[in-house]
């Protein structure tokens, strides 16, 4: 079989008349000039003008071949043979298909998104397969998916049939492992001469992060070592104190393998005869916004308090303007319009009303662009009648911080403040406090401070 890896390149190919027409161009205009007797100049002229028409004739056929050459060599030919054992019968070949699956590749271009793209893309690679090649597809997302094995016999209308079900997922994607599981089964079926990995993807850059180990196999190695050593000085102090603990032997001697993970890149698996082609799906310069993160202030809200949201956005392409809208249980609180620059973000501030006591579902929209994925923020805001709070320590060393926490201004206090010891930690429930002061309260004890770090986990405020 016969084809070409970049056949855009033969367009090219119409360069080759030019050296025709600077060949038309050198013609010799014949001017005729009535002289005396010069029979013998004619005769030294005529053989002259046919050696040098005969020079012109080959270099315009050089300069031809030349021009031809260099568009053959940019279209990058590709002759698939299986030498001379079938008389230059067709080699049969297996198929790696990796696709990009992250959530990037719903970007709009146009009527279709780039997702459309890459499933197109996978299907022409399908269709161009004749009969006895294989072909695995693998999906590349937050983890892999393997949609099709290069073990199992489907025919290409199957295999486009399941190409054409893929769905894109809201997630990110690592394209490393999806890749090495590529390899993976085209070693478990290595039968074929020839074998390609195909990637298709819009070209983001946090897919490509996990192709950063270049070195896998020395740290590997290195991480191997350091692993043993640590096996072998656990066992060497456990026999020593007469106590061996074999759970812990197991765990260190797991860490070996763990140190070629899937997700770090591992090229010596690559075969000489495998093939990589990676095809760009994606837009050259998207052009997207979208909000990164929210800060909400102060962060404990009682009834009778405005929260104030400091919203950061993100931005690729050129400077835009947008609208961002915040929301609080589906009503729209507050909008703002927005001018993104080049720089590639904006902090945009709201005041949001007070809210009743309760758990308040809040969102940030932005206006709809070609990626709207991505568009939307959701944030949960819990509003309190009362702040529980708990002081640890003794009553002198807590004096200052009860009176403060105390000053209601001849109103009744929102704040519920109660102090205790610290030996009497252990026995408080601190899930039912808003936050806890340790006034001179150090150390605390062991189990008093491990329930401590879990009610900080949990979100509490120390």
């Amino acid at each position: 079989m016969f084809s070409f890896l970049n056949p855009f390149f033969l367009y090219f190919a119409a360069a080759a008349a030019v050296p025709l027409v600077l060949h038309l161009m050198q013609r010799r205009r014949v001017v005729r000039v009535p002289f005396s007797t010069i029979r013998f100049l004619q005769m030294a002229q005529k053989r002259s003008s046919n050696r040098i028409r005969m020079e012109n004739f080959l270099l315009w056929i050089v300069r031809t071949l030349l021009m031809l050459a260099l568009s053959l060599a940019f279209a990058m030919p590709l002759l698939r043979t299986s030498a001379f054992g079938n008389l230059l019968g067709r080699t049969q070949r297996d198929v790696a298909i990796v696709i990009d699956a992250s959530y990037s590749m719903g970007y709009q271009v146009g009527k279709e998104t780039v997702w459309d793209r890459a499933l197109d893309c996978a299907i022409r690679i399908v269709e161009g397969l004749d009969t006895g090649d294989r072909i695995g597809i693998f999906v590349a997302n937050d983890d892999v998916k393997q949609v099709l094995t290069l073990g199992a016999k489907q025919s290409k209308e199957a295999a486009i049939a399941q190409i054409k079900t893929l769905t894109l997922d809201r997630t990110t994607s690592q394209l490393c492992p999806a890749t090495l599981a590529a390899l993976d089964d085209l070693d478990k079926n290595a039968e074929r001469r020839e074998r390609e990995v195909h990637i298709i993807t819009d070209g983001q850059a946090l897919p490509w992060t996990g192709f950063q180990q270049s070195d896998t196999n020395l740290t590997a190695s290195a991480t191997a070592g350091s692993n043993s050593n640590k096996v072998a000085a656990a066992s060497a102090k456990d026999d020593k104190d007469g106590k061996k603990d074999k759970k812990k032997d197991a765990d260190l001697a797991e860490e070996g393998p763990r140190s070629t993970r899937l997700d770090q890149w591992q090229p010596e698996k690559i075969e000489k005869k495998t093939a990589f082609f990676v095809t760009l799906v994606g837009a050259t310069t998207p052009e997207n916004a979208y909000p990164v993160d929210i800060e909400v202030q102060p962060p404990l809200l009682l009834t009778d308090t405005s929260p104030k949201l400091q919203v950061k956005l993100g931005h690729s392409g050129p400077t835009r303007n947008t609208s961002v809208t915040a929301f609080l249980d589906d009503k729209e609180a507050a909008n703002r319009a927005a001018l993104l620059g080049d720089a590639g973000g904006e902090d945009i501030g709201f005041a949001l009303p007070p809210s009743p006591a309760g758990v308040h579902v809040g969102r940030i929209q932005l206006t709809a662009d070609n990626l709207p994925i991505d568009d939307t923020f959701h944030f949960l805001i819990r509003t309190r009648e009362t702040l529980p709070s708990l002081c640890i320590g003794e009553a002198d060393d807590c004096f200052f911080v009860l009176k403060a926490l105390n000053a209601s201004l001849g109103r009744e206090s929102a704040m519920r403040v109660k102090r205790i010891g610290v030996e009497d930690v252990a026995r408080e429930d601190l899930s039912t406090y808003s936050c806890v002061f340790l006034c001179n309260g150090l150390p605390l004890p062991s189990q008093a401070e491990a329930l401590q770090e879990q009610y900080i986990k949990n979100g509490g405020l120390l």
